[in-house]
């Protein structure tokens, strides 16, 4: 009966197991390992990090027995999710048209003459969530929140919930320039499109990147039960030396401590590998960048374009740009204009009317240092010399996402190298522990 019960939870793990790792590499990084998430719009999605595997397992083996255990590693493969439990399990939410395909229809319906407010409504599909009273406030904004669950609604499993509201900040933030500056809304929000498709880019390379680390942490959880199944196909009994025994009870919760410690480790290098300050931004340094170019084509001076978009942008990169536009304006030369705008001055530029810090954290002041430097050094040359500042930002733009490419290349690397650690000092003892030395000791003693 053991060996049947071991049987069937190692066949439900490799299954869950391979579902999680044949879904779309989109759908979730590994970063995501044991990290809740805010709010549930992504409780609905298939697959998972993985992260419960190992911790439900080797609790439901301590309490109820190793095939208990194999159960509760099939629950927590399932979740991907570190607060999981048995009989959790959720329906996936329906695929929708994609957050990039409702802002090209937007994009179409304002290059026809519709009002944003229409133009949204006519963009969304029938089955969206489109509230009742609108997108648009009384005072003219995009109602942000609203939008941000609309597009949530309508964004495809690929697409991960911060895609969703980034294009809603970045919308309101669109359409707050274009009253504010003349320019056209339908080239405001094409800006917007190109900046989210971005940011799918990266997310596709990023759980790329991260596919073989989250392959090896799926292998390393699957090794034990397998195991313990081998050995009693073979004859052996090793389940009744994990229960059976002092020693054997002695290599149960010394193994399953290790997996737990190995897991917690993991875990800790997962949420340091994973993010980049560009995310820490309200709005991205790439949508910066084409909100500039977009207000000086509409023949704004470079002065006019920073406090324009740092009005519209906030926080601690609208500080630092409109601190740089009304230095430029008072006849500061172009270094002394952005020389207060790097990390250790950006705080003391966004301060409230009365003075008081915002309290932004350190995540977004690097963030906002690296979207001001990029400005900084692709302006230069249209102030000072007057060339097209068109191509000067199309370059800088390329420039980041190389960067950001290059960074994801290397902490997938650095990951890949630092889980050689936990493999070796947590889940190597852990397999001797709960598979091999139960699996030898039990062939021993009917020898």
């Amino acid at each position: 009966m053991e060996t049947i019960a071991m049987a069937l939870a190692v066949f439900g793990i490799v299954a869950l197991a391979l579902t999680t790792g044949s879904g779309s590499v989109a759908e979730r990084r590994l970063g995501d390992l044991g990290r809740p998430e805010q709010g549930g719009a992504d409780d609905g999605e298939s697959g998972g990090s993985g992260g419960g595997i190992v911790v439900s397992g080797v609790a439901g083996g301590v309490a109820g027995g190793a095939a208990g255990g194999a159960a509760g590693g099939v629950a927590g493969t399932g979740g991907g999710r570190w607060t999981r439990w048995p009989g959790q399990n959720r329906q996936r939410r329906p695929d929708g048209i994609g957050v990039d395909a409702v802002l090209m229809a937007l994009v179409a319906h304002l290059k026809a003459g519709s009002s944003v407010g229409d133009a949204l409504r006519r963009a969304m599909p029938a089955d969206a969530a489109v509230p009742a009273s609108g997108f648009v406030t009384l005072t003219g904004d995009l109602d942000a929140d609203g939008l941000g669950e609309t597009l949530e609604s309508c964004r495809r499993r690929d697409e991960k919930p911060a895609l969703a509201r980034q294009a809603a900040s970045g919308l309101a933030a669109a359409c707050r320039l274009s009253a504010a500056t003349g320019c056209r809304a339908a080239d405001a929000v094409a800006a917007v499109a190109r900046s989210c498709r971005r940011g799918k880019l990266r997310d596709d390379l990023q759980a790329s990147a991260f596919a073989v680390p989250k392959a090896t942490v799926q292998m390393l959880t699957v090794l034990p039960p397998a195991t313990l199944l081998l050995a009693g196909l073979l004859g052996a009994r090793p389940l009744a030396f994990l229960f059976g025994s002092p020693s054997g009870l002695l290599c149960l919760f010394a193994g399953a401590g290790c997996y737990a410690l190995g897991l917690a480790w993991i875990r800790l290098l997962m949420d340091d590998s994973s993010g980049s300050p560009s995310g820490a931004l309200h709005l991205g340094p790439a949508l910066v960048l084409e909100l500039v170019a977009v207000t000086m084509r509409q023949g704004a001076s470079i002065p006019a374009a920073l406090q324009s978009v740092g009005d519209v942008c906030g926080g601690p990169v609208g500080a630092a740009m409109r601190h740089a536009a009304h230095a430029l304006l008072a006849g500061a030369t172009w270094h002394e204009a952005w020389r207060p705008c790097r990390r250790d001055g950006i705080g003391e530029l966004d301060k409230s009317d009365d003075g008081e810090e915002p309290g932004a954290d350190g995540e977004a002041t690097l963030a906002a240092e690296t979207t001001t430097m990029l400005l900084r050094d692709a302006l230069r040359s249209p102030w000072e010399d007057g060339c097209g500042a068109d191509i000067q930002l199309d370059a800088a733009a390329e420039r980041l996402d190389a960067a950001e490419r290059m960074a994801i290349e290397q902490r997938a690397s650095r990951l890949s190298v630092r889980l050689l650690m936990p493999m070796g000092l947590c889940f190597l003892p852990a397999f001797l522990l709960l598979a091999i030395v139960p699996a030898i000791v039990s062939f021993a003693m009917q020898a």
